[in-house]
């Protein structure tokens, strides 16, 4: 990415390797999408709140990947929310933070994948979607965990990382019957104390970092899935970065760090797209057109049936909106034979200047098995290009439909030192099994797979791949954790 020049800095929550705290940087305004980085770890949803799933202050050295841990909860419970890497006690390595779907969480040594806690004590009813967002909410230098749980509330989880023993910090009020989106820490409103944020069937909520309080919510809500709030431009003058929320029935929000509303856009109405046409996962904000200003873009699309209920395939789209006009510019990009849906896994969608024209690319892991990238060429006008397939029995022999996760990365030496995209995606040829794919963004050459199996209790029709990537073990140097059934793999060389 070019260097950021100009532009104003928001307030964010950082590891800082060197010391126990984690910091918040207190300035004025938001980081360009895809270079705002959490240095010494990165977390795929806690840790960017462009939720571009870009690492860019790291690289890697895996050519040929082996299994370094793994760590399987007790019990045959799936990791479905993305596992966080982050230097929780400031020793200089990280620890790994896990949410499995029976509610427990799970804090793990990077070098080993030895379990430091006990999550049988750790029972926090936690949702099994909802990645645990980190920061120091309370200023007593020792970390918080902030997550959803399964019967609607928010909750704060402190961690003592001398014993490695957990205790709840606060329970929010009950905000929904169920909270399987990832919350979002910073200081929104600019006073000097973090908040929460997060995304409901009732409306985006903000909490009081401290208490866990209602500062102030939204009266819109809707369908949420696992759509949970991003961070993007300030587009009406006030102090701070804006927030984007979606209803997955077709509407974006766009609010300020109180709460009022900037902009409303009714996808359905202004495109003319027929009405099951959903937004199912995170928005992302990115420059896709290299002009300063960050653009919001979210995948849509629905599963085509026959008259005979068979599936037959998807009709998707990559939805642009460029949100510093009014009314709205909204650009659908779509694929003449495929559909750019990306489905529950989480990160479905990322975006990086991964050929340093100073404009972010778009890359998708789609609901029929592919992968491409889409870049802006002037004029509204993108070309979309399917750098590889990844699962050729898509999707009619998959009852459900998870998009690959997927994350990008220098993470292979190649001679162009190119950027790669990190995907999981099921393997139908293999039987129960995962594939971990290591793909050149500028070729689509597949430099290398992993294969994740598991036992013949689970079958990839039914759970969803999870990815992250961060310096896990301390060698400065990026690993990858991927989560395939009732297991989390750490890969590295």
């Amino acid at each position: 990415m070019p260097p950021l020049l100009g532009r104003r800095l928001f307030g964010y929550a950082v590891m800082v390797s060197a010391i126990v705290l984690i910091v918040v940087i207190l300035v004025s305004g938001p980081l360009k999408a895809g270079s705002q980085q959490v240095s010494g770890a990165w977390q795929t949803l806690a840790g960017n709140p462009y939720r571009t799933a870009f690492v860019g202050d790291l690289t890697g050295n895996i050519v040929t990947p082996s299994e370094k841990w793994r760590y399987t909860p007790t019990g045959y419970y799936a990791i479905y929310a993305n596992p966080i890497i982050v230097d929780l006690d400031g020793s200089g390595t990280s620890e790994v933070v896990a949410v499995d779907s029976s509610g427990r969480l799970s804090i793990l040594d990077g070098q080993s994948g030895t379990l430091l806690n006990q999550p049988d004590n750790d029972f926090y009813n936690l949702a099994p979607f909802s990645t645990p967002a980190v920061g120091d909410l309370d200023n007593d230098n020792q970390p918080e965990l902030v997550a959803g749980t399964k019967d609607g509330y928010i909750v704060a989880i402190d961690v003592e990382t001398t014993t490695w023993s957990t205790s709840l910090l606060w329970r929010s009020p009950r905000l929904d019957s169920y909270i399987d989106t990832s919350p979002l820490i910073g200081d929104f409103d600019n006073d000097g104390r973090l908040e929460i944020v997060v995304s409901t069937r009732f409306g985006l909520v903000c909490l009081d970092g401290v208490t866990g309080r209602i500062e102030w919510k939204t009266p819109e809500g809707g369908l949420v899935f696992v759509a949970s709030p991003a961070l993007t431009d300030n587009f009406d003058g006030y102090l701070g970065g804006e927030l984007v929320n979606v209803d997955g029935l077709g509407k974006i929000y766009i609010y300020n760090g109180t709460g009022g509303q900037v902009k409303n856009i009714d996808l359905w109405s202004a495109t003319n797209l027929i009405n099951t046409t959903l937004i199912v996962h995170s928005p992302i904000s990115a420059d896709i057109d290299g002009d300063g200003i960050l653009e919001v873009i979210v995948s849509m699309g629905r599963e085509v049936f026959d008259s005979n209920g068979r599936r037959q395939g998807f009709e998707g789209y990559i939805t642009v909106l460029h949100l510093n006009v009014n009314p709205a510019k909204i650009e659908l990009v779509k694929t003449t034979n495929g559909a750019l849906f990306a489905w529950f896994s989480q990160p479905a969608l990322a975006a990086a200047d991964v050929d340093g024209d100073g404009k972010d690319e778009v890359f998708v892991g789609t609901a029929d098995g592919k992968l491409f990238r889409i870049d802006e060429i002037g004029g509204g006008n993108y070309d979309v290009i399917q750098l590889t397939s990844l699962d050729s029995l898509w999707p009619q022999e998959r009852y459900s439909t998870p998009a690959s996760a997927i994350a990008v990365a220098n993470i292979y030496p190649d001679a162009g030192n190119n950027y790669e995209v990190v995907a999981v995606s099921t393997d139908g040829s293999n039987g129960p099994a995962y594939k971990v794919y290591c793909i050149d963004t500028e070729t689509g050459e597949i430099h290398w797979t992993f294969t994740l199996t598991a036992s013949s209790l689970y079958y990839t029709k039914f759970t969803w791949p999870t990815i992250a990537l961060g310096d896990i073990d301390g060698d400065s140097s990026l690993e990858i954790l991927a989560s395939a059934f009732n297991y989390l793999s750490c890969i590295d060389e």
